[in-house]
């Protein structure tokens, strides 16, 4: 039973500033771009594209094998404000499958896009 767990809903709670990552060692980069005409995500790994978030562990778990320290490895998950929860989680699910413990989740949100404003 999730209880009052956001994540769990589905809602994730908006953040109104943030830090902008820099790119650094032991870092494993996961972009997620919409197709909105499509209702597709496409996962992005350290540059690669990837048929499906599954795709990813395997990914991840060889970059986490090659740190010097795998203590400090992070995953950055970065997507685009209008990628839906369902395909955030896919991603999520991926890293937690790979066993990386230390993840953080960064949304973007596509400033030349004028329909969000009222």
């Amino acid at each position: 039973m999730c209880g009052r767990n956001l994540l769990c809903s589905g809602l994730i709670p908006v953040a109104q500033r943030g830090l902008k990552e820099k790119d650094t060692p032991g870092c494993f980069i996961i972009s997620l771009e919409w197709n909105e005409p499509l209702y597709e995500a496409t996962y992005v790994a350290n540059g690669v594209k990837m048929s499906s978030p599954a795709e990813m562990t395997s990914s991840i778990m060889k970059s986490k094998k090659l740190q010097v320290n795998p203590q400090t490895f992070r995953v950055i998950i970065i997507a685009d404000k209008k990628v839906p929860y369902e395909f955030t989680r896919q991603a999520m699910a991926a890293v937690a499958e790979a066993d990386a413990a230390n993840i953080l989740l960064s949304t973007t949100e596509d400033k030349s896009d004028n329909s969000t404003l009222k």
